[in-house]
């Protein structure tokens, strides 16, 4: 089974990567569904912009 929580603190703890190694070490989907470059890209500066707003 799969420590789901770690791998969100390992993304977390990743964000201050570029997005190219961001994007080489972590698979982004939804559900089934893989998601495109331009959507795992919407997604990191989202999760970016939500965490520098809890600042």
């Amino acid at each position: 089974m799969v420590d789901i929580d770690k791998h969100i603190q390992d993304l977390v703890d990743a964000l201050h990567l570029d997005d190219e190694t961001i994007l080489k070490q972590f698979n982004f989907a939804l559900g089934e569904r893989e998601l495109t470059r331009e959507e795992a890209l919407r997604f990191l500066a989202f999760l970016r912009s939500e965490l520098n707003a809890k600042r």
